[in-house]
């Protein structure tokens, strides 16, 4: 039979890989991208709703010029 201290740290084990499980998913489901359109979308009707559209944009040309300068890169090996 396991003493109440090996209990504890079984559980905070468990408990640990559950988290790394959970913040896992949520890196892979939150990309640059989805974040700035969700507080575009949060902030749309809002004072500051000119200024995060031009942010989206900007945000979305900037990954387009990487993407593109990455596969210029790669054409060239």
């Amino acid at each position: 039979m396991e003493s109440q201290s090996e209990q504890f740290e079984r559980e905070a084990e468990e408990t640990r890989w559950q988290l790394a499980g959970t913040f896992e998913e949520l890196r892979d489901r939150m990309t640059p991208g989805r974040v700035v359109d969700q507080v575009v979308d949060y902030t749309r009707d809002g004072p500051a709703a000119e200024f995060l559209r031009n942010l989206k944009r900007e945000v979305r040309t900037q990954i387009r010029r990487g993407v593109d300068v990455a596969d210029a890169e790669l054409c060239q090996i």
